[in-house]
């Protein structure tokens, strides 16, 4: 058996949940990167989410008041406390999905 055939059968079978963030600067890959890893180990085990979804603002809204989504006032961090901490707990979430392209 292949090293991610054995992964994917202990990650499956294990009752805990992980949880890994991946951090990096806008454009760097982490998008990609998380695409890939879900690729390999299958959606029915990974689940990705964006902080770019807990933008408190659209993309006019943060030019008007002069702030960036790099800015923690930019962005609902106690709800995405609390999704992590659903998730953590094996339970599902709903939230928004950011559009790039709109720009909200």
């Amino acid at each position: 058996m292949s090293q991610v055939h054995d992964f994917k059968k202990f990650l499956s079978e294990s009752a805990r949940v992980y949880i890994i963030g991946v951090a990096g600067d806008s454009g760097s890959g982490k998008s990609t990167f998380t695409s890939g890893i879900r690729n390999i180990l299958g959606e029915d085990l990974v689940a990705t989410i964006s902080l770019d979804d807990y933008h408190l603002y659209g993309r006019d809204e943060r030019n008007s008041l002069n702030i960036t989504p790099l800015n923690p006032a930019a962005n609902d961090l106690a709800r995405l406390e609390r999704d992590v901490a659903q998730l953590k707990q094996g339970h599902g979430i709903e939230k928004m999905q950011y559009n790039h392209s709109t720009g909200t």
